[in-house]
């Protein structure tokens, strides 16, 4: 990557920083690594998407990639499913357009078994999908 001007780096060195804190905290929240985690960036688009991969400070052999950006959610899939950052970055994507599909499949059970909670309670899976396709196609794009 090439930054214009020291402000351009700084900033990107602030967003990217943030992102790996972040990676660490959904490795932890998610039950990923219980331990101390170690990761490192792989792969961004400035200030929109960040790939990285993250594994317990001590073993090195469970490693996790990892998503996250502006509007993309958190998410993560073993290391072994991709041997580079573009596919893992298809691999998100085709994720996130199967559990589209999936919550889609949901809406319509709710609709037709109106089992969804009184107003106000009610959750929308359609537009749950939605913008998870949304995503999908978004992240798919970049590769």
């Amino acid at each position: 990557m090439t930054f214009k001007d020291p402000a351009e780096l700084e900033a990107f060195t602030h967003w990217a920083k943030g992102q790996i804190d972040a990676m660490g905290q959904h490795a932890h929240s998610t039950g990923l690594v219980a331990t101390e985690v170690t990761g490192q960036m792989v792969w961004a688009v400035p200030h929109k998407v960040f790939i990285g991969k993250v594994w317990p400070a001590r073993n090195r052999g469970v490693a996790y990639w990892v998503i996250a950006g502006k509007a993309l959610p958190t998410d993560h899939i073993a290391a072994a499913l991709a041997t580079t950052p573009r596919e893992a970055a298809r691999h998100f994507a085709l994720k996130w357009q199967m559990e589209s599909t999936h919550l889609s499949s949901l809406a319509e059970q709710d609709r037709k078994a109106k089992a969804v909670a009184d107003e106000g309670g009610a959750v929308d899976w359609t537009q749950i999908g939605a913008t998870l396709e949304q995503q999908a196609e978004l992240l798919y794009a970049y590769v």
